[in-house]
């Protein structure tokens, strides 16, 4: 796979530093715990799990920059179009369930009851069919939530997570692949009409993921605040 010739500049588009969110995981987790917030326990592990995926998604990002200067001869032994697929799979994929189970773990702190076969995602939140106990979640929540309403960035990653999972299929998502002779091969990401570089999309959504889990973080604070 050829090497861009501004790989030195898309490397230098990092996510900002911030706290990791392993280590946010384990503030929030104390905090519900002394609040004696309802549902704590599944609540717990959602946020945990999230920190998780975002935790794979950054760490998706950091070997696909690592591989990318020397293009198929990197420290991975595969191909570099290979390395990328594998770090958008994590990054596609871990950004939105991230998300989605702080999502589920707000259902869960609603104490109400849970009867469903699959946790309440970002999603189920905005379903046109209505019913979500929205007066039972604490503003600063309901506030991080809302954001993901309309919210392009997060209308991207749903719809890249989507074309790599094949969860749906929709005609104006298309992966548009070149092969050339010796195998090099390079891949754009079509959404709803734009056409996207990879190199730009994943440090994009490991950034949105990181920010919007801290402010997640933020929220909580304030929805339970220590005596």
């Amino acid at each position: 796979m050829n090497v861009p010739a501004n790989w030195r500049a898309r490397l230098a588009r990092m996510p900002a530093a911030s706290r990791k969110p392993t280590h946010l995981a384990g503030r929030m987790s104390q905090r519900l715990l002394r609040a004696n917030a309802a549902q704590v326990e599944s609540a717990n592990r959602l946020i945990t799990w999230a920190s998780w995926h975002l935790d794979t998604a950054a760490m998706g990002w950091d070997v696909y920059r690592l591989a990318l200067p020397n293009g198929d001869d990197n420290l991975t032994g595969h191909p570099l179009h290979t390395v990328e697929i594998a770090a958008e799979n994590l990054i596609f994929r871990g950004v939105v369930s991230a998300m989605d189970q702080c999502a589920a773990a707000i259902f869960r702190l609603t104490s109400e009851p849970y009867r469903a076969d699959r946790e309440h995602d970002v999603g189920w939140w905005f379903d046109a069919r209505g019913g979500r106990p929205w007066q039972l979640v604490p503003q600063p929540l309901a506030q991080w939530l809302r954001v993901f309403d309309g919210n392009a960035t997060w209308k991207l990653a749903t719809e890249l997570r989507d074309a790599f999972t094949h969860r749906t299929i929709r005609r104006d998502i298309n992966v548009l692949v070149s092969v050339g002779w010796k195998a090099k091969a390079t891949a754009k990401f079509e959404v709803a009409g734009a056409l996207h570089e990879v190199e730009d999309l994943m440090p994009l959504l490991v950034a949105f993921g990181t920010r919007r889990y801290s402010a997640f973080e933020r929220a909580l604070a304030r929805a339970y605040p220590l005596r």
